[in-house]
């Protein structure tokens, strides 16, 4: 058999955190509205993965520069940009009281990684978990384009010029971090000088490839993966803890978007990018668990919505479609996924 070889292995282990799709939804209701419009997973432990090889990865073509503001403040740092499609080269740091997380996404245009605050958390049944209360966005060069920005003010980010906008009833805050790349931070409720302070605080990290904690031996005809995430969902990184919502994901798109002119992610189920994400979960804290005595044969609980489990049933693999593939192909995909052998001796 031809095997697409979209993702490969590799899982740590933690401590899980339950949390209801609903509290989701209400936490982070428009990037929910961009990625999907039925969320039916809940969260899951916190997991290091990464994809060591992408066999089926688009072949995309160059991005063109996007306007650029002057810096006011000297040259722009320099940052190390992604070797491949799949790749974090940022890190996590502090500021103050908020902690931005290690990159949870990364695509061939972007990483993104959510960000949290001291006290902002939520109680999910009998655990209190963290919110992420924005999301910085971290373009590479000429994928994002400042130019189609509207309504903008001027802002500052460690004295060179910025932008900042509102969207959605979103506060946003986009800054060149190195020459010819832009990184962006979206919240509902942190201010334009935190935001300021936060996007100051940006740094690079060592260059580490993504992973997820599975492999697939079947992809429909023009799907191909576009963005994978490590201990998350695919899509937005705001509201309940996404960091921990998922062991790991990705997006398939068809046709493939384009890595440039970009002014947001590319989120599923909104505008242009339709597909299909996949998602590994605990079977516990799924909304459509695996019960005892049932057979684990893959299934289809509603439209566009399927799921398989492992040997023993403790995980969840979750297929989510856009309704353009029908559910019989869903399940071909799904019947031909093996998950990581790490992941199975958790």
């Amino acid at each position: 058999m031809r095997v697409y070889k979209v993702v490969e292995l590799a899982t740590s282990d933690a401590p899980p955190l339950r949390r209801s799709v609903d509290e989701i939804i209400e936490q982070g209701e428009r990037a929910r509205r961009r990625r999907r419009t039925v969320l039916a997973a809940a969260s899951a432990a916190a997991a290091v993965l990464a994809v060591v090889g992408l066999a089926a990865v688009a072949r995309l073509s160059a991005p063109r520069q996007p306007e650029q503001l002057t810096p006011a403040a000297g040259p722009l740092p320099d940052f190390p940009q992604p070797s491949g499609p799949f790749e974090f080269t940022i890190a996590g740091y502090q500021v103050g009281r908020f902690k931005v997380s290690a990159p949870t996404g990364a695509s061939a245009a972007y990483q993104r990684a959510p960000v949290y605050a001291d006290g902002a958390t939520t109680k999910v049944d009998d655990t209190t978990a963290p919110e992420s209360v924005a999301e910085l966005v971290v373009y590479r060069p000429g994928a994002f384009a400042a130019d189609r920005l509207t309504d903008t003010r001027p802002a500052t980010v460690a004295g060179r010029d910025a932008l900042q906008l509102t969207a959605e009833g979103h506060l946003v805050l986009a800054w060149q971090y190195t020459t010819g790349a832009w990184a962006t931070l979206e919240t509902p409720q942190v201010s334009i000088a935190e935001l300021q302070d936060i996007a100051a605080g940006l740094r690079p990290g060592e260059p580490t490839p993504a992973r997820v904690p599975f492999t697939l031996s079947y992809v429909p005809a023009g799907y191909r993966a576009v963005e994978v995430t490590s201990g998350a969902y695919p899509g937005p990184q705001l509201g309940l803890d996404p960091a921990f919502m998922a062991r790991g994901g990705a997006l398939f798109a068809n046709p493939l978007p384009e890595p440039r002119d970009l002014t947001e992610p590319w989120n599923y189920g909104f505008g242009p990018t339709g597909g299909f994400t996949i998602s590994l979960i605990p079977n516990s804290q799924s909304n459509y668990p695996l019960n005892p005595g049932e057979p684990r044969t893959p299934r289809c609980p509603s439209e566009a919505l399927c799921h398989a489990w492992n040997a023993d049933g403790s995980l969840q693999v979750e297929i989510v479609g856009d309704g353009r593939l029908p559910d019989a192909e869903l399940l071909r995909i799904l019947n031909g996924l093996t998950l990581a052998p790490s992941v199975l001796a958790q």
